[in-house]
């Protein structure tokens, strides 16, 4: 079924309010699915794998293991990226201007789904940074790379994006312009599987024809997003109380 980026996004953060995720938290997780799904990548795919350890396993902050002037190490306890990425972006984006130093990395280790975070460093509102994203699952690496202007470029084997692994997820913030980490991209992984171009080009098609998203999947999100909906009583409804899996239902 097609659906657009709004509905999307209005029936993600449901979900994730749903699932018990913290105020905030929710926004970001369904802002990262939406993202993925908007530049045809499986964000729904694999938030529906997810879904059954999302809903057996409590969930709990990263914690740093290791720290130093330009690196910090994070245990991410095997959660989902959904949950933890977000705090490394936001640490990365942090020490770059705490330090005199040109960049800065976060490691976020026993990091599960690392696709989820590449969406991150587009939707902070932040002075101009450049983000390199990396991280190796199934014997194959993967680097996403933003520059300061917020054009991405992803260097992947897109076969293998909905594989089930835990790995180590690594944030490099580096100041200014992004020549020095395109530079090293380029000389080691060639050519972008998807350029800034091709991720416009795929953004613009999801807002003129709709996202594509699996009826199955869809249909189960919508029946997860019921549970935060209450009794419609007078009251309920001055406390907000809306619709389910559209707010124009």
């Amino acid at each position: 079924m097609k659906v657009s980026r709004n509905e999307l996004l209005q029936l993600c953060q449901k979900v994730f309010q749903a699932l018990g995720f913290p105020a905030g938290a929710d926004k970001d997780a369904a802002q990262m699915v939406s993202w993925l799904d908007t530049h045809q990548l499986p964000g729904t795919r694999l938030l529906h794998n997810e879904l059954p350890l999302l809903l057996a396993t409590a969930s709990q902050p990263a914690t740093i293991t290791a720290q130093s002037v330009t690196k910090t190490i994070l245990d991410g306890h095997g959660q989902s990226a959904l949950l933890i990425a977000p705090n490394a972006i936001d640490m990365a984006s942090a020490n770059i201007c705490a330090t005199d130093d040109g960049q800065v990395t976060i490691v976020l280790s026993g990091c599960r789904s690392p696709l989820f975070a590449i969406a991150l460093p587009l939707l902070r509102v932040t002075i101009p940074r450049c983000f390199q994203i990396h991280w190796q699952q199934e014997g194959q690496r993967y680097d996403f790379l933003v520059d300061a202007a917020k054009l991405s470029f992803f260097y992947a084997d897109l076969d293998a994006l909905l594989d089930d692994v835990v790995c180590d997820l690594s944030v490099t913030c580096a100041r200014g312009s992004s020549y020095d980490l395109a530079a090293v991209l380029s000389d080691e992984r060639g050519s972008p599987t998807i350029d800034a171009a091709e991720f416009a080009s795929r953004a613009q098609a999801s807002q003129l024809y709709g996202i594509e998203v699996g009826d199955a999947v869809w249909n189960e999100l919508v029946e997860l997003s019921r549970q935060i909906l209450v009794a419609a009583t007078p009251e309920s409804r001055v406390r907000g109380a809306g619709a389910s899996g559209s707010d124009n239902d």
